[in-house]
């Protein structure tokens, strides 16, 4: 008997051992993917503003921005930290990461229904972009992160054009500091 309640200790230990302490952000779903938890492992999130309400919406809109980034693989993240930049064609995304990408677009276009469009905050993302030549299933859309230089990391796309030729980066949302 002592035997068994000895593996069962040290199980529990050793499964303890590889979880890191992660400083979620107070807006955080209250059961995160691991996306999401990789991703808070890597990005500082804004601090709140004066406007509440819109603190809550983009909060919202976050959610699936940061659990994209955190299916992301090691090779990736580094790239990014090192290149500053990181393009990825919509078409190699796993099926996961494009689900993700649509409850972005999903996310903010609910989120934004009933708030008046603005420079800043289009009431549709995914229309913005598809008027300005994306394809509705982003067949010809690159998915871009980069870093700016005040560790911003900007979560944006880029349309490729039949002529060869692409659109600049198209901003979508800031997604907080790089740690």
């Amino acid at each position: 008997m002592k035997y068994w309640i000895a593996i069962f200790v040290l199980a529990l230990a050793l499964a303890g051992c590889g979880r890191q302490n992660v400083n979620l952000p107070g807006w955080a779903p209250k059961n995160p993917s691991s996306g999401f938890v990789r991703a808070a492992n890597a990005l500082k999130s804004f601090p709140d503003g004066s406007d509440k309400a819109q603190d809550a919406r983009l909060h919202q809109i976050l959610v699936p921005a940061w659990e994209f980034l955190g299916t992301l693989g090691d090779d990736q993240i580094s790239s990014l930290t090192n290149n500053k930049q990181l393009r990825l064609p919509y078409g190699s995304l796993t099926k996961a990461q494009q689900s993700l990408i649509s409850s972005f677009f999903e996310t903010y276009r609910q989120t934004m229904k009933n708030v008046p469009p603005s420079d800043d905050w289009p009431s549709d993302e995914l229309a913005e972009i598809v008027k300005l030549g994306a394809k509705q299933d982003l067949s010809n859309v690159d998915i871009q992160l980069d870093i700016r230089a005040n560790n911003l990391v900007r979560f944006a796309c880029v349309i490729q054009y039949p002529n060869g030729s692409e659109s600049k980066p198209l901003p979508l949302i800031g997604l907080g500091y790089m740690r």
